[in-house]
């Protein structure tokens, strides 16, 4: 969805919410009335009332990130939730602090347009009494105040080995706050004031330099202009009104003008003579010192990897408590320093590696102990140095294992692999797998893990870093994961190959290697050429014809160069017409305006001054894929593809409701909409349908009761389902895989890509 569009459809869901949002805190507000009326027995239907107006409200204000009046809805929501319970009471003190969480919340939705300070602090300050009145109600249900326990200590800084216990209780927004540690724990660079002298001295020196480099360039242009001068001579000699005056006498004039020529040639040679060991000498001394400032900046970008992973423990034993398992963090090497740049790119990935491993890489304790291991888990990260100029970041459990005859169904099902290609396989390349975009072992879709997306983005992440990544798995031992990364961003290797007269640059570490071969040797499996590499066939692809460049205007000979790439049995060879080498380059981004590039991963400025665009390894095996399994056109857009598909959005909360319907509208399905179960069971029963998303908690018919009545109709069980609900409990997620939900997709911290990629694989 473009920038604009997404304003639009925003601007026009604020003036949604305002409307939904004034009837439900009008709502919430008469119940407080009735509550207070009711004085000790309040009504259970009002009550259920309340929590639901409460629910609604927090999910409508998550959809248009309202963080305050959710904030509110979620306290709102513990109280109601312990008054259902009989655990709280309506007292006068805790009414009177409802009523001003009811009037905080009129005060952020009127300042919706024009938010104030004033009207956030106040409503965090509500949420904060909420809770305090919450707890103290609790405490003096509980126990006297005598009895109370003391106040817990503050939580210590996460061991190197951290044992995660699934008895204690956890919430489910403490992984999010320990992955946003981790993520502001690479953001920041601190400098002694001695460093920053140093730094300072260092830049100073560059001056001398580019006064020379700048008195070096006069004397060039000096000696440009006194050819320019002579050019001239030269032409009024030729067309006879060169030096008039000595034309006297015959001849003179060429005798004057080879006696001038002879002393301005001279005074040239002397000051070209001189240039050379200038230059050399200035190149020499710039070299130097450019080396030393770039070492210099290059560590003060470098931090140890332990600014990354010390929060990672405590990110593990919260998700482990969530899932009720046990699991020990083990790491390693995290002293080791690498470039800052690299470190907040692998943020992402190394918690996608390690929230996977978690949820559905790792058993839980009863059924490791059925199968004779210990029932406490371990998850390792361990950091090591590689060749000097390399760093390797393993990941490895103990768990499951990853089958391979999964992932090999999986990407038959999805038209990656025909079944005869998946039985010729060997293990190592069907574990491969696993990296292809919507290739998953999770028969469930959660927030979590178990879309087959999450490996994908890790690999592209790793090989736009110049990197690479490979797994290695067990059945029933364990799992681990190899990402191969340079040490720095400054500058790291390329291999400069020439394509159709143009000159371009492929990431070192990308390629496996580079190979020679005579094209009558060349074997055809299926109409494309394939080239021997160590003994088995691998697809061989003009690399100017996948980056639609014209063909090269030498004449092709028999003898061909060819760059391969990818892990073992997923290999493919990309021609060229000449590979120069390889050479240490600087990594320039697209800039702003070209964030994304298909096949580009950037450009460098190579010593002869040429600009040589820098390819994207993971894109140009994607687009070779398709060029050899898909025969639609590339350019053909998922809008496109998808048009047909018509789509039911089941959802309570008129904003939340429109939010669903504008991603999916956008993305060019046909969506029709439902207020509650019942009427989307109705409109099942009467249109055809593709898929269901709904939500979880409606009146009438929840979305759980739904997805069974689903299941249990002869002509619906195989309708997709995906629920995208508040609810985050493992008993929720349980309900939700019981009742026959195909995925499983968490509003708190909700992107639209992920319900996108969940509806493409499952339609």
């Amino acid at each position: 969805m473009s920038s604009e569009r997404e304003a639009r459809l925003l601007k026009r869901l604020l003036g949604t919410f305002k409307g939904e949002a004034g009837e439900r805190i009008g709502a919430l507000a008469q119940g407080i009335t009735q509550l207070e009326a009711a004085g000790a027995g309040p009504d259970a239907a009002l009550l259920e009332a309340m929590f639901r107006d409460a629910h609604s409200l927090k999910a409508a204000a998550r959809s248009v990130a309202q963080k305050e009046i959710e904030i509110l809805c979620q306290s709102l929501e513990a109280v109601f939730a312990a008054m259902k319970r009989g655990s709280c009471g309506a007292s006068p003190p805790l009414l009177a602090t409802m009523v001003a969480a009811r009037d905080a919340m009129e005060d952020c939705l009127g300042a919706i347009d024009a938010p104030s300070r004033q009207s956030q602090a106040r409503a965090l300050d509500a949420a904060r009494a909420l809770d305090a009145a919450l707890r103290l109600t609790d405490a003096a249900a509980a126990a006297p105040p005598s009895l109370q326990p003391p106040p817990a200590p503050a939580e210590a800084a996460c061991p190197v080995i951290e044992p995660a216990s699934a008895s204690a209780p956890a919430s489910a927004s403490e992984p999010r706050r320990a992955e946003a540690a981790v993520a502001s724990s690479v953001e920041t660079v601190r400098l002694s004031a001695q460093r920053l002298e140093g730094l300072l001295r260092d830049s100073e020196e560059m001056l001398p330099e580019k006064l020379a480099s700048r008195q070096i360039s006069a004397q060039l242009h000096e000696a440009i202009a006194g050819f320019a001068e002579w050019r001239r001579e030269w032409s009024k000699l030729q067309s006879g009104s060169g030096r008039s005056a000595e034309q006297a006498a015959p001849g003179t004039g060429l005798r004057a003008f080879l006696g001038w020529n002879e002393r301005h040639m001279l005074e040239l040679e002397a000051r070209l003579a001189h240039l050379p060991k200038t230059a050399d000498a200035e190149a020499h001394r710039l070299g130097l010192k450019t080396d030393r400032l770039l070492a210099e900046v290059k560590d003060i970008l470098t931090l140890p990897c332990a600014s990354l992973l010390e929060l990672l423990p405590r990110t593990i034993r919260e998700l482990a408590r969530d899932q009720q398992k046990e699991v020990d963090t083990v790491i390693e090497g995290s002293e080791l320093a690498i470039d800052r740049r690299i470190l907040q790119e692998l943020r992402e990935p190394l918690l996608h590696l390690v929230r996977n491993a978690v949820d559905h890489g790792i058993e839980p304790p009863a059924v490791r102990a059925a199968a004779g291991k210990k029932r406490r888990a371990t998850l390792a990260i361990r950091v090591s140095n590689k060749d000097g100029d390399k760093v390797e970041f393993v990941i490895s459990d103990d768990g499951a294992g990853i089958s391979s005859g999964k992932l090999a169904a999986n990407a038959t099902r999805l038209g990656i692999l025909s079944a005869e290609q998946a039985a010729g396989m060997q293990e190592d390349e069907l574990q491969q797998l696993i990296f292809e975009s919507g290739v998953s072992t999770s028969g469930m879709i959660t927030d979590i893990s178990g879309r087959g997306l999450g490996l994908a983005i890790v690999r592209e992440r790793v090989e736009r870093l110049g990197g690479r990544i490979s797994v290695e798995t067990e059945p029933g031992k364990g799992t681990s994961f190899h990402l191969l990364l340079p040490l720095s961003l400054a500058t790291y290797h390329g291999i400069s190959v020439r394509v159709a007269d143009r000159l371009l640059v492929l990431p070192t570490l990308a390629v496996a290697q580079v190979v020679g071969a005579r094209r009558s040797a060349l074997a055809t499996v299926e109409g494309r050429p394939m080239l021997e590499v160590g003994g088995a066939p691998v697809p061989l692809v003009k690399l100017y014809q996948l980056l639609e460049l014209p063909p090269p205007t030498s004449a092709a000979d028999d003898r061909i160069e060819a760059v391969v790439v990818g892990p073992a049995g997923r290999q493919i060879a990309f021609e060229v017409d000449s590979v120069l080498g390889d050479q240490e380059i600087l990594l320039k981004p697209l800039g702003k305006c070209l964030l994304r590039v298909r096949n580009v991963l950037g450009g460098t400025i190579l010593g002869n001054g040429e600009v040589a665009p820098i390819l994207n390894v993971a894109d140009l095996v994607k687009s070779a894929l398709r060029m050899k399994h898909s025969s639609e056109p590339e350019s053909k857009t998922t809008g496109q593809l998808d048009e047909a598909r018509r789509i039911l959005v089941v959802e309570d909360s008129i904003t939340a409701r429109g939010l669903l319907r504008g991603i999916l509208e956008a993305a060019g399905y046909r969506v029709k909409t439902a207020v509650d179960g019942m009427d989307a069971w109705t409109t099942l029963n009467l249109e055809p349908v593709d898929l269901v998303v709904s939500d979880v908690d409606m009146p009438r018919m929840n979305g759980f009761d739904l997805t069974a009545r689903i299941r249990a109709n002869r002509n619906l069980s195989e309708l997709p389902v995906v629920l995208v609900t508040a609810l985050a409990s493992p008993e929720d997620r349980e309900r939700g895989a019981e009742a026959g939900a195909n995925a499983y997709i968490m509003k708190g911290g909700f992107e639209q890509g992920a319900l996108l990629e969940a509806v493409r694989r499952l339609i």
